[in-house]
């Protein structure tokens, strides 16, 4: 997992695939959670947009599938997911992930690291003013199935 994060692009997919190797027999456990929770994470990583979306997809199974069981890590990867939103222009869909980290796990670290992103942005001069407006905005709920 923490080679997965590395620096260099070979590290990382190498890793990768060292996780992938595992997923079918950790189905349904803690450990798919985490394996898909690194797969996403790492995949974020990368220039090429498919991998970018192929990251998005590892990270939403957390939410669907393991909000009770690992709240943290559907935590991180709801904050993970609002970033990525937001990277690729969509404040509404940012706001929206947002708003289920806020209703789903109230007090979560990742609030906290996408205020600092918010106020790091602003600093840059990249106001976001539709951020304000899909904010208070109910999130569509994703069904829970663990």
């Amino acid at each position: 997992m923490v080679r997965a994060m590395a620096p260099d692009a070979e590290t990382r997919a190498a890793a990768r695939e060292t996780l992938r190797d595992g997923l079918y027999d950790d189905m349904g456990t803690w450990r798919e959670a985490w394996r898909r929770a690194a797969l996403g994470r790492s995949l974020l990583l990368e220039d090429d947009e498919g991998a970018r979306l192929d990251g998005l997809f590892e990270l939403v199974n957390l939410p669907a599938r393991f909000s009770r069981s690992q709240g943290y890590l559907c935590g991180v990867a709801l904050a993970t997911m609002s970033d990525e939103a937001q990277r690729r222009g969509d404040p509404r869909a940012a706001a929206l992930l947002r708003a289920e980290l806020e209703s789903r796990h109230p007090g979560h670290p990742g609030l906290r690291w996408l205020d600092e992103r918010d106020r790091a942005a602003r600093a840059d001069g990249a106001v976001d003013a539709d951020r304000e407006d899909t904010e208070s905005q109910e999130s569509e709920r994703i069904d829970e199935h663990d």
